[in-house]
């Protein structure tokens, strides 16, 4: 028999001990700004479940938490303020490194044999972003992006006895390092300078930088790179239009293409996030404002919308699956996982992502994701108290 709906709305609810769905509404975060979740999901008892007097939300709340495959937290040795996750990679040997923002940079790897996270060091004070790139030979490099003044590129070489986190240089004068790309066949690293949106060269071997330029002659830039596998780097200028660095050339040129927006909301987009299929040769990536995943193909220069996985802005980070599906996640405020099956051309949103061990615990807030060699993805939560949520789709 269907509940009374009209009974469900005249109801009080008790709250919960733990915000979940819409009772995160009018939470705050410093200076006033409000939080919204935007589930749009229905207060409809789940399958199974009877309506009690005093009902606890999860029972009657229509799903809008990850229900496909497994997800679990890991907590990060790092203290409160510092542990904000922004850049995740993987080593050759299928490790995983992240680095943190906040009042410090740290770097820490995820030891998946004792199930543990090691912080190797922190670096930089008030650190808005960090990023990690990884080389062919194992060592980690970190630029980092701090809310004033100069950011540097640091290496990490677990080799090393004992292994330390050293500081190379500084890239642009006076500014920080707003993205990090890497191109191991030619040992280069690529990167944008954080307040001119200059872009350079950083050469392994030699430890020189080269600068080649404003990629955008009014600075305005997306903190996003790409590498190609024909060694071609990618990134986003002025609303949302591509452009591309040529390594033949060798210089940065515009393209006459841009990413999908909502018609007259160009100009406040960015480009958020990139990565490379290496499968079918193409660019996935998303945007802020407008929240929408596209698909860029390099060699015909074509960009087609995926849509739009949330009634949110932002695709905020974005990583291939072992399935050849691409997981990601948007959101503003209450994030939620989505995947896309390129085979179907299937967006679904799988739901914000929650564990209830080691304690209960939501993930509001996520800027990076790397996959792992079993096809387990890792997304680095980054809010002023942080885990490294590990989500095993049901197929791996």
């Amino acid at each position: 028999m269907p509940i009374d709906k009209e009974e469900l709305r005249r109801r009080k609810w008790p709250l919960p001990p733990f915000p979940i769905g819409q009772e995160v509404v009018g939470r705050k975060k410093g200076k006033g700004i409000i939080f919204y979740d935007d589930t749009g999901k229905e207060v409809i008892a789940k399958k199974g479940r009877k309506y009690a007097n005093l009902p606890y939300p999860d029972d009657y709340l229509e799903s809008c938490y990850v229900r496909e495959g497994k997800v679990k937290a890991v907590p990060l040795p790092i203290p409160p303020g510092e542990c904000g996750i922004t850049s995740l990679v993987k080593d050759k040997k299928g490790k995983i490194f992240g680095a943190t923002s906040g009042e410090k940079c740290h770097l820490f790897v995820y030891e998946k044999e004792t199930d543990k996270i090691i912080d190797l060091g922190a670096v930089g004070r008030n650190i808005q972003k960090s990023s990690l790139v990884v080389s062919c030979d194992g060592r980690i490099f970190l630029g980092t992006k701090p809310e004033s003044g100069e950011g540097y590129i640091y290496s990490y070489n677990p080799k090393s006895t004992p292994p330390r986190i050293e500081k190379i240089c500084c890239p642009v004068k006076n500014e920080g390092i707003s993205a990090l790309a890497i191109d191991n066949n030619l040992s280069r690293i690529y990167g944008l300078s954080s307040g001119s949106g200059t872009f350079f060269i950083f050469d392994i071997e030699k430890e020189e930088i080269e600068l080649k330029g404003k990629v955008d002659r009014d600075s305005l830039f997306s903190e996003a790179l790409v590498v190609t596998s024909n060694g071609d780097v990618f990134g986003g200028c002025r609303w949302v239009q591509l452009f591309k660095y040529d390594v033949r050339k060798e210089c940065v040129i515009p393209l006459n293409v841009k990413a999908p927006s909502i018609c007259g909301r160009e100009m406040y987009n960015r480009i958020e996030s990139l990565i490379w299929d290496d499968t079918t040769q193409s660019i996935y990536g998303g945007t802020t404002a407008d929240g929408i995943l596209f698909r860029f193909y390099p060699k015909e220069e074509k960009v087609v919308s995926l849509g739009k996985p949330l009634n949110q802005p932002h695709i905020r980070c974005l990583t291939m699956g072992k399935n050849n599906c691409v997981y990601g996640v948007a959101g503003k405020s209450c994030c939620h996982l989505f995947k896309y099956n390129p085979e179907e051309g299937d967006l679904q949103d799988l739901g914000i992502l929650y564990v209830s061990s080691p304690r209960y615990w939501h993930g509001y807030e996520f800027d990076s994701a790397v996959t792992g060699e079993s096809g387990e993805v890792y997304l680095g939560e980054n809010d002023r108290i942080s885990h490294l949520f590990i989500y095993l789709p049901p197929d791996e």
